[in-house]
């Protein structure tokens, strides 16, 4: 198993089960078909060399994403024909599995067990491209500490208490907040948590992180899940603020997945993010989740005049006029805008074109109004069909009721990504794309200023991009972190 710690070598008992007689009972089977070599299909003897094949097929599904010879989900008995007989798919040859690792792999999955590498072979190739000071890449480093942080859930479930009165100071909000505490998991958690949420073969990381990213990175980060006491942006951090441990997150209209709710916790890119952020600041995050904006901004701005460290969240789009409307500043941390979904991947997400084009949107004034805005000039003015949900979109471009549809790239974006049958794609309109930010009162610019530096760190360390790849929303990343509406 792959750690934060390091690697671990266990034993689940599946090399006894090899053994075993069960095994040899007509009909039976153990392992994975796509990955199991032409020996072990034909019931012949078994040696290191099958567990060779086996790291190949891994290797080349977790450097294309695609299995070796079960790409198309085909059928068991497919796959098993395709290993007999058959070359594995491993891509282009300047695709994602290339050079000397399409190399390995191509040895690994050798149909003949005496044609592939032998562990003697592939372990001093790792060690000389790896170098002495191997661990693991900052972007993976980061990914197994956020996967450990996740299962905190089982250990430490979010208490979700059951709305009570409004706060007795300030006007009354239109209903009362719902806390959410999220815990900063602790060093011994940590520890055990990275391991069970880490576990990859070991052979999967030696090789493929040595010839993949050889030349490459060469530390690791620090991982979401950090213990607060090694919080390396802690000293930017306004004192009350440190003192009293917490960032306490204010939470208004939410959609997926930016940030929304569920069974009552917020959940989402911007959830996560708020997460690593604290992490890396050494505090706790703390949602308060309330119905409307104004409810969230007032509560931010009320309550951080008494007790510093009140944020706000919640796709806040950063312009000048929409700053001085809430009285807030905005450290800007993602982008979105509109863009077009379809089943055209050359599609152009700008709305201009969308002449004479069927559209199918949300049933929303403002919308509706940029579309006609962006067409005005069209000879053919787009024809409009409102419907209720992402759901309803999908469906008219599939019945051919509708060309394409229009709405955020964060939702489209990761509609497509979680409906990935369904063959569709989103492109973003670039005149349309603008900043997203995490509002803060003005008058605190030390907060504002560390949660800047936390999304830099972030940036810098893979665990942005990671966060972006989770919710399947790539192109709303920023290159840097900025404060009112500044360039990133």
């Amino acid at each position: 198993m792959v750690t934060l710690e390091g690697p671990k070598v266990i034993d689940f008992g599946i090399a006894r089960a090899v053994d075993a007689s069960v095994v040899t009972r007509t009909g039976s089977m153990v392992g994975s078909p796509g990955y199991m070599p032409p020996e072990q299909i034909r019931g012949e003897p078994l040696s290191g060399a099958s567990d060779v094949f086996a790291l190949g097929a891994l290797l080349a599904y977790a450097a294309t994403g695609q299995h070796a010879f079960s790409w198309d989900g085909a059928a068991t008995h497919t796959v098993l024909y395709r290993v007999l007989h058959e070359e594995p798919a491993l891509g282009p040859d300047a695709g994602p599995l290339t050079g000397e690792l399409r190399a390995l792999v191509a040895r690994c999955l050798a149909r003949d067990a005496g044609a592939r590498p032998t562990l003697a072979e592939i372990g001093p190739l790792a060690r000389e491209r790896v170098g002495a000071d191997f661990w693991l890449p900052a972007s993976l480093t980061a990914r197994l500490g956020q996967d450990a942080a996740a299962l905190l859930e089982f250990d430490e479930p979010p208490a979700v208490p059951p709305p009570g009165p409004a706060p007795s100071t300030g006007p009354a909000p239109s209903a009362a907040p719902v806390t959410v505490p999220v815990p900063v998991p602790g060093k011994r958690r940590r520890a055990v948590l990275a391991a069970v949420a880490g576990a990859v073969a070991v052979g999967v990381a030696l090789p493929l992180i040595a010839l993949a990213n050889s030349g490459g990175d060469d530390g690791g980060s620090d991982g979401a899940g950090g213990d607060p006491a090694e919080a390396p942006l802690a000293d930017l951090l306004p004192a009350e603020v440190r003192a009293a441990g917490e960032l306490t997150v204010w939470v208004a209209e939410r959609h997926n997945p930016v940030l929304f709710e569920e069974e009552g916790a917020p959940v989402g890119f911007e959830v996560d993010l708020a997460v690593a952020m604290a992490q890396r600041l050494g505090v706790e995050p703390v949602f308060t989740l309330v119905d409307d904006r104004p409810t969230a901004v007032d509560g931010a701005l009320r309550n951080s005049a008494e007790a510093p460290g009140h944020v706000v969240m919640s796709g806040f789009t950063d312009a000048p006029q929409r700053r001085a409307e809430l009285g807030l500043d905005f450290v800007n941390h993602f982008a979105d805008g509109f863009a077009v979904l379809s089943d055209d991947p050359g599609r152009s997400g700008e709305l201009g074109l969308l002449c004479g084009l069927r559209v199918t949107s949300y049933d929303d004034e403002f919308l509706h109004e940029v579309i006609e805005e962006n067409t005005g000039g069209c000879a053919e003015p787009p024809t409009w069909l409102p419907v209720p949900s992402r759901d309803d979109m999908a469906e008219a471009i599939a019945l051919d009721e509708a060309d394409v549809a229009v709405l955020l790239y964060s939702q489209g974006a990761r509609y497509a990504h979680e409906h990935g049958d369904l063959g569709l794609s989103v492109a973003l309109d670039s005149a349309e794309k603008g900043f997203r930010g995490i509002g803060v009162p003005p008058d605190q610019p030390a907060l504002r200023d560390a949660l800047a530096a936390a999304v830099d760190l972030l940036i810098q360390d893979g665990t942005y991009a990671t966060l972006l790849d989770r919710w399947g929303i790539p192109e709303s990343g920023i290159g840097t972190a900025s404060v009112n509406g500044g360039s990133g």
